[in-house]
């Protein structure tokens, strides 16, 4: 079981742009949050998967019923 929370805009690590340059990154305005819970069924093996408006201990009861 775990959650997820997908990212909106890049998230810089590296590059190739020369030290000392300026290399400005586009990105989306603002973003609508999205909140991914899920598990794996051991007896199905199949996934459970939840999309909620929050992920707290009320949304992952819901997921385990």
């Amino acid at each position: 079981m775990d959650a997820i929370y997908p990212q909106h805009n890049a998230v810089i690590g590296f590059g190739w742009i020369k030290r000392g340059k300026e290399h400005p990154v586009q990105s989306n305005t603002g973003r609508q949050r999205l909140n991914i819970n899920g598990a794996i069924n051991v007896q199905s093996l199949g996934a459970e998967v939840r999309f909620d408006e929050t992920i707290d201990a009320a949304f992952t009861i819901a997921l385990f019923k």
